[in-house]
């Protein structure tokens, strides 16, 4: 932060002054030079600032919002396959005779289709989220 040239301005005004008391020439040409040097001072502080900002800080904001996005659907993803590697579990115990301890055929609400059908269905559809969710990320 530069200091402002404008109460500069005035002291210098007074020095120059000083002699004669009659604000010279030589007073108020340096004072008008001093709040020229201050407004294009500030001008280009500013014009500094939004080229700071549009070419450095947004293309950075853009950049962390598209990691967030490609972080969240990672998230997903992991997700959706837990959720596959749980029904791949439940299509093998029930292809072994086992009982399925996930209760499938409770939580779904489709009682048309047996565990077997049901575990996989429950598979395919979450290999479906997971491979669309890997070609989002990919």
């Amino acid at each position: 932060s530069s200091p402002q040239l404008r109460p500069t301005a005035a002291g210098l005004r007074l020095l120059s002054d000083c002699d004669f008391g009659d604000h010279s020439a030589l007073g108020l040409e340096i004072t008008a030079d001093l709040d020229d040097t201050d407004t294009a001072t500030a001008e280009a502080r500013d014009r500094c600032v939004t080229r700071l900002w549009s070419e450095v800080f947004a293309p950075i904001d853009q950049r962390l919002q598209a990691a967030e996005t490609v972080r969240e659907a990672i998230r997903q993803r992991q997700r959706m396959a837990n959720f596959a590697t749980s029904a791949r579990m439940d299509v093998v115990s029930l292809r072994k005779g086992e009982v399925s301890n996930s209760g499938l055929k409770a939580l779904s609400g489709r009682s048309s289709l047996g565990p077997m059908e049901e575990a996989e269905a429950r598979l395919k559809d979450d290999m479906q989220k997971a491979a669309a969710l890997d070609e989002q990320v990919l």
